[in-house]
């Protein structure tokens, strides 16, 4: 009898330590659960994480949310130089014509020296370009068009980019797909401002300002004390950069929708309005910078002055080509852009640069 007492005992005493065990278990995961919905189901523009590759964090944008991605995939095409941490927020406005043309030769060149720190703003997901810049392609939720609607949507998604990956980046800039950023020039130009003052760098396109036609529109509240007087603005076509302080002054303006409805406003495209609210809203004139080229121009640049340029395109403006004036040592059947020679010029180390 003793002994059956002992034993129930027992019995009972391991009844409840698998009680505990089971509770214990049930808690955790539900628990864990709960956290985890907690992050997916956030209707907050932001679901982040932290990325495994160099501790940096990433991004992408799926179903018009940005999110911060992980990356643990070889993404480099080209050796990436050692240039430290780049204090630019880079944005490249692109779409799904130019995905197999225009950024696989981005992502060859001038993006490895400022990987982190660059962002694809499109209109169609690619899993390739997405895994070889590292995450970095943003799908915009914008019209795949050329169209005031669709740049002017675009444009207002970059810089709401800017807004939540940008923090503690002094400024923000913004290229073309058919840009070659030269990034350490970058660097240098932007050196020569201040972060914490408004400013404004790019290069005009017309070499003239632009006016509004005031008379036939009908003034929003938000732009009651804008100025009428004519303004200057930055072309994207030559790439634009914008200051921290700036920028911030800028937020309520293009989040959320209100860059396309600032665009409806003045009747032009993206980077007009960005001049127009700079200049006539927020009382900073664009400063003009040489080392900025479009397609729009012919390049004369001498070729021992190449290196600290900041910015080149391609194109054909009449019946002449507007390329890098950089000979070899591709030829123009191998490197039609010109961007794979220029690149070699600034980066002779790297692997794929003839010897």
């Amino acid at each position: 009898m003793r002994y059956f007492c002992k034993k129930s005992r027992f019995l009972f005493f391991l009844f409840l330590v698998l009680i505990l065990l089971l509770g214990y278990t049930l808690y955790f995961d539900t628990t864990g659960k709960s956290k985890q919905a907690s992050i997916g189901g956030d209707s907050s523009l932001l679901r982040s994480r932290k990325s495994q590759r160099s501790g940096h964090t990433v991004a992408t944008v799926e179903n018009h949310q940005a999110v911060k991605g992980h990356n643990t995939e070889k993404t480099q095409i080209s050796s990436k130089a050692n240039v430290g941490e780049v204090p630019v927020f880079i944005t490249v406005k692109t779409g799904r014509t130019y995905h197999q043309t225009r950024i696989p030769l981005l992502l060859q060149t001038w993006f490895n020296y400022a990987a982190n720190e660059t962002y694809f703003v499109t209109d169609t997901e690619d899993e390739d370009i997405s895994r070889q810049s590292g995450r970095h392609l943003i799908v915009s939720g914008c019209g795949d068009g050329h169209q005031r609607d669709a740049l002017c949507c675009k444009m207002g998604r970059e810089f709401e980019l800017f807004y939540l990956f940008g923090k503690g980046k002094d400024w923000f800039c913004h290229v073309d797909d058919d840009n070659y950023l030269n990034v350490p020039s970058l660097v240098n130009l932007l050196s020569q401002f201040d972060p914490n003052k408004d400013v404004y760098v790019g290069k005009s396109s017309l070499g003239r300002t632009m006016s509004l036609h005031w008379e036939y529109k009908s003034i929003p509240a938000i732009l009651t004390n804008a100025s009428r007087s004519p303004f200057w603005f930055a072309t994207g076509g030559a790439g634009f950069c914008i200051s921290r302080h700036l920028s911030q002054r800028m937020q309520p303006y293009v989040q959320n929708g209100k860059l396309v409805q600032m665009c409806h406003f003045t009747g032009l495209p993206d980077d007009c309005t960005v001049g127009f609210l700079s200049e006539c809203v927020l009382g900073v004139p664009m400063t003009p910078s040489r080392l900025l080229h479009s397609h729009l121009e012919i390049q004369r640049v001498p070729v021992d002055q190449l290196k600290n340029h900041v910015t080149f395109s391609y194109g054909v403006l009449g019946k002449q080509e507007t390329l890098i004036p950089v000979d070899g040592p591709f030829s123009k059947t191998e490197d039609p852009t010109r961007f794979k020679s220029y690149h070699c010029l600034l980066n002779p180390q790297v692997e794929w640069c003839p010897r």
